[in-house]
């Protein structure tokens, strides 16, 4: 793929080793757009803390994670959108539907820039289908 909007769930695993990492890693090291609304950076910390502290809480590599993250979304090729700019559009979506107003906003956006959208979630990525989005389900990718 060479554009993409990137969805928290595979994103989460650029920074924590888990089932999928290698080829989360592998295909957004391959984009040369990935695309992301600006929600993402909270999730994303927001789950690496979650994560870190489960893992016995050190304060360091909860700060050093963060920082890595924000450098990975400042890099060449990254586009933040204003999730505001998504936003009522997200809700009208997450009220027809059984996704999550947060995964809403991913939908949105790979629907509006026609992009894949590339998430790690099953339930997201049914209703993304559903919406006419291409869909890059991590746990399906060949390597």
């Amino acid at each position: 793929m060479k554009a993409l909007v990137l969805d928290a769930s595979v994103g989460v695993k650029l920074f924590v080793l888990e089932a999928g990492t290698s080829e989360a890693v592998r295909l957004v090291s391959a984009a040369e757009r990935v695309c992301w609304p600006s929600l993402l950076l909270a999730e994303m910390v927001g789950s690496i803390i979650v994560r870190l502290r489960s893992d016995g809480f050190d304060p360091t590599a909860i700060k050093d994670a963060i920082m890595e993250v924000q450098e990975l979304l400042q890099r060449d090729g990254f586009e933040r959108t204003d999730a505001s700019l998504l936003f009522k559009e997200a809700v009208h979506l997450a009220i027809e539907t059984t996704a999550r107003l947060a995964d809403c906003h991913y939908i949105v956006l790979a629907r509006r820039l026609q992009l894949p959208l590339l998430t790690a979630d099953g339930r997201q990525a049914a209703v993304a289908r559903s919406c006419g989005v291409e869909v890059c389900l991590l746990e399906t990718v060949a390597p």
